[in-house]
């Protein structure tokens, strides 16, 4: 499989390529992200070396929750989306730099019409900003 590039059409290409499998095929693939999150991204994405070697530093518990969340999108076929708000000249390092921040977060809404009844959906959000420090 081509490596995606790392952003949010890339994520939507990988999503649509891994949800046109079998089930049999995405649980393998869940498996996957379950059992090494940060290879699975390695093997999925082309990241740069900088990219690379940020991953390599992210908490293991971050990295823990992460891998247990997409696993289960990734079952249940569920949207994930990805969100890079790129950095500005405003938010260039500084002392006080909190740095790079990685978000990850759940959307639940519930939708009811009397035409199409009641429906609830879920969706996985990777947030990443540069917030000023505070």
């Amino acid at each position: 499989m081509s490596l995606y590039p790392f952003n949010e059409a890339g994520l939507r290409d990988l999503l649509e390529t891994i949800y046109s499998w079998s089930d049999a095929q995405l649980s393998a693939e869940a498996a996957k992200i379950t059992t090494n999150f940060k290879q699975w991204l390695a093997d999925n994405f082309a990241f740069s070396e900088r990219q690379s070697d940020y991953l390599s530093t992210i908490d293991d518990e971050f990295i823990s929750l992460a891998a247990d969340q997409t696993s289960t999108f990734v079952l249940s076929r569920q949207p994930i989306n990805l969100n890079i708000h790129d950095r500005t000249a405003q938010e260039l390092p500084g002392e006080d730099d909190r740095g790079k921040l990685i978000e990850l977060s759940i959307r639940q809404a519930g939708y009811y019409s009397q035409k199409d009844g009641f429906r609830e959906t879920q969706s996985l959000m990777f947030t990443i900003s540069y917030p000023p420090a505070g």
